[in-house]
């Protein structure tokens, strides 16, 4: 029996803890300190980059906007742009027609005074003629005696249409230099303006305007 006792007190005081260190314990407080500091860090280095997360995504939302913004300047610039060169090419394109009927208008009045003129001329002449051959004058030179339909680029053949005028003049007795004159009253379209680009002394020459309408 005591043999057992003892074997329960040896136990007993065995599994009593023995009293810690004063060394260890003051080890562990001071690593729970650099624990809870190192917490606090991270917590302010997480606040930190927060921070600057934040700053950063707005610095790149202003920078979009900023970018959207200027975009949309030079799209409504490249817009406004193009809106005023085609109005300046529209007024453009007006003023010229506007310069080519006008100068149309010129060439026709100018060739109805050289008409009118040529006609008196031929008025003259025919008298003279008659008086020249006992009463058998000459078919009148003027405009209104050459029955002719003016030129129409969409139906008629340029070539075709000369060789009738000329053999109209023939039948009416006009002058060759009166030809060229009378011509321009007939035509229309781009052999007008062939006939406008040519200078007063080239127009004279009715051979010299035949060969520049019958260019390709």
């Amino acid at each position: 029996m005591l043999y057992i006792k003892l074997f329960i007190e040896r136990e007993k005081n065995m599994g009593q803890s023995a009293p810690e260190c004063p060394f260890k314990v003051e080890s562990e407080a001071k690593t729970a300190a650099e624990i809870g500091r190192a917490k606090i860090d991270a917590a302010k280095a997480d606040a930190k980059a927060a921070r600057e997360t934040e700053r950063r995504r707005l610095e790149a939302s202003k920078a979009e906007a900023e970018a959207k913004e200027k975009a949309e300047t030079n799209r409504h610039r490249i817009e406004v742009e193009a809106k005023a060169k085609a109005e300046a090419e529209k007024l453009k394109v007006e003023a010229e027609t506007v310069k080519a009927r006008m100068e149309h208008e010129f060439r026709m009045r100018e060739i109805e005074v050289r008409n009118r003129n040529l006609g008196a001329g031929g008025d003259a002449e025919n008298v003279q003629d008659r008086d020249n051959n006992n009463g058998h004058g000459s078919r009148s030179a003027g405009m209104k005696a050459l029955k002719l339909l003016p030129f129409n680029e969409e139906k008629d053949d340029l070539d075709a249409y000369l060789t009738r005028f000329e053999r109209a003049c023939v039948a009416f007795d006009v002058r060759p230099e009166h030809r060229s004159s009378q011509l321009a009253r007939l035509l229309q379209g781009k052999a007008l303006e062939v006939y406008q680009r040519l200078t007063d002394e080239e127009v004279d020459g009715y051979e010299f305007l035949k060969v520049q309408l019958l260019k390709p």
